[in-house]
């Protein structure tokens, strides 16, 4: 609108801001992978013309889920030979007139990560950090904006992760949640996480809590800190 006075961006804004709240408590979305309305591709072109990297260039779009599909398709793509290492991760950037309008409580960030091939890892002398044991994918096919009051997508997700890793739920120390922080959102996640973990949801042995895009570096950086078992404290506390 910059063809337009202070006055009439304003008008504008704030009659956007309405609108856009009416739909927050349902659990609208976010932007793109990139958090700055641009094309999320944009990000990892970059990356690769700094890095002069010939490999897969992927941009993965889903809201709060962009991190974790980044990650999860970047491990895949390693494992099926298309790649010895891949960069991956997610930013977030909440700060156009739309999505301050509706998320602007969400802050900024970015937490990436460098995924190799093991054997390849250990050619070059690199620090393993963690090890991607598992990884689920699934949709709810039923509301934009509505998970089913079973959280069959969120319970599908999870066990398809376990089939891959070769876990069981109670060697889990934490759970990273979506946590849209809606009544409706929330209460169906923490069934789908009960009916995952029976015993050990109740038991005060598995910690939880939510980072949104970073999740999964946020979570190596507090393991790797010496930090989890502080972390899992406050939660609980």
């Amino acid at each position: 609108m910059e063809g337009f006075d202070e006055e009439a961006r304003s008008h504008a804004f704030n009659r956007l801001t309405c609108k856009v709240a009416a739909f927050v408590p349902c659990g609208s979305g976010t932007t793109d992978g990139t958090g700055d309305g641009n094309d999320s591709s944009s990000s990892e072109f970059n990356v690769d013309l700094w890095l002069r990297s010939k490999g897969p260039n992927h941009a993965s779009v889903a809201p709060c889920a962009t991190g974790a599909h980044s990650i999860g398709d970047a491990a895949r793509m390693i494992q099926f030979g298309d790649a010895d290492v891949m960069v991956a991760g997610g930013t977030e950037s909440s700060i156009d007139a739309l999505s301050m309008a509706g998320f602007c409580r969400m802050g900024e960030g970015a937490g990436i990560m460098v995924l190799e091939a093991l054997e390849h890892a250990e050619e070059r002398g690199a620090k393993v950090y963690a090890e991607i044991r598992g990884y689920g994918m699934s949709g709810d096919a039923h509301r934009i904006t509505q998970p089913p009051n079973d959280g069959r997508g969120a319970f599908l997700a999870m066990t398809r992760a376990f089939g891959q890793s070769g876990l069981h739920p109670n060697q889990v120390d934490y759970v990273n949640a979506h946590a849209t922080s809606t009544p409706l959102g929330d209460t169906i996640e923490a069934n789908a996480i009960k009916s995952v973990f029976p015993d050990h949801a109740s038991s005060g042995a598995l910690a939880l809590s939510s980072t949104k895009l970073i999740q999964a570096c946020r979570v190596l950086l507090v393991i790797f800190s010496g930090q989890l078992e502080l972390w899992k404290r406050s939660l609980q506390s």
